[in-house]
């Protein structure tokens, strides 16, 4: 269950969101996380199924107690606390978005989606219940493009799909 007072998003050196995340809980103590998913990708002639990060160079951090930022700041490959209107904590959609990376477990599965004549069914994952827009979908490849907006993220992301029999799933 997401209750946590304290909510804030760190902007990292790409490519260090694991070694973040690490100091975060071994030298403040506190959780924190980075958004990746699963993706199929073509490796020595065979469709696998790997992890990508979504949001590089972006970590989340989630407490309970209070917690002086410089402290944070400090953690080796941190280069800032992100703030919207001089103030550290997220909010509203930010917040939202936060909590979702947090149930996720950081990690967005694959999708489960089947072809309806011209148009793709999506009947498990995230893109299930996705409330922004799904900008375009690459069919032969199993992914989507979605747009997130934020108060302060305006990004896209790649999200993946598998396609399945709805005759065996019924």
């Amino acid at each position: 269950m997401f209750d946590f007072r304290h909510v804030y998003c760190l902007f990292c050196k790409t490519g260090k969101e694991a070694t973040v995340k690490c100091l975060c809980e071994k030298i403040l103590g506190i959780e924190a996380m980075f958004l990746s998913a699963e993706q199929f990708r073509f490796y020595r002639g065979q469709h696998r199924k790997m992890l990508q990060r979504l949001l590089p160079s972006y970590v989340f951090v989630f407490l309970n107690e209070d917690i002086d930022i410089g402290r944070i700041i400090q953690i080796e490959h941190v280069y800032r606390v992100l703030t919207l209107t001089g103030e550290h904590q997220l909010h509203d959609s930010d917040l939202k978005f936060a909590r979702w990376v947090y149930e996720s477990g950081g990690l967005v599965k694959t999708s489960q989606a089947y072809r309806e004549g011209d148009h793709i069914v999506v009947v498990d994952g995230p893109l299930k219940d996705y409330e922004g827009s799904i900008v375009w979908v690459d069919k032969r490849k199993g992914k989507a493009k979605v747009h997130i907006v934020t108060e302060s993220l305006d990004t896209y992301i790649w999200l993946f799909f598998e396609y399945i029999d709805p005759k065996r799933e019924a």
